[in-house]
């Protein structure tokens, strides 16, 4: 780092235990990182704050955090045929949920389009495919 480079987000430590962690950000610092350019809500506000610990055993890992291991809530409408399509083969298949069949399905349909988009991309950049493709066309016409 470089002598007079600006270190955002300065505080002191508290107090620290095994369980706890208090910082102090103090009315300069707070000050300094506002001029800096980082936006007022991305700052902790001056004064005293407390965090707890999280357990070792209990702390997410890179793995946890993949996408395609993070569930998200929402609401969406289907139309009555697809929801019964789908209900009745979770029931056919013996299938734990019906959150789990389209949750496959979509994942299925998702890596098909993402290889289909990479086939597409090696294509039309691939400029002895591009040439014949013409070649072709001229050809034909």
């Amino acid at each position: 780092m470089e002598k007079n480079e600006i270190q955002p987000f300065r505080f002191g430590v508290v107090k620290e235990t095994e369980k706890d962690l208090v910082i102090e950000i103090n009315q300069d610092d707070y000050e300094r990182d506002l001029a800096s350019g980082i936006p007022e809500d991305e700052l902790l506000k001056p004064g005293k704050h407390k965090f707890h610990r999280v357990p070792p055993e209990r702390r997410a890992t890179k793995e946890d955090l993949h996408p395609s291991n993070t569930k998200v809530e929402f609401q969406m409408k289907l139309d009555l045929d697809i929801l019964r399509h789908f209900q009745a083969r979770t029931e056919n298949e013996k299938i734990e949920s019906l959150q789990l069949l389209l949750n496959e399905k979509l994942r299925v349909a998702m890596e098909d389009e993402l290889k289909l988009e990479e086939v597409e991309n090696r294509l039309l950049n691939d400029k002895k495919f591009i040439a014949a493709l013409a070649e072709e066309v001229k050809k034909a016409a």
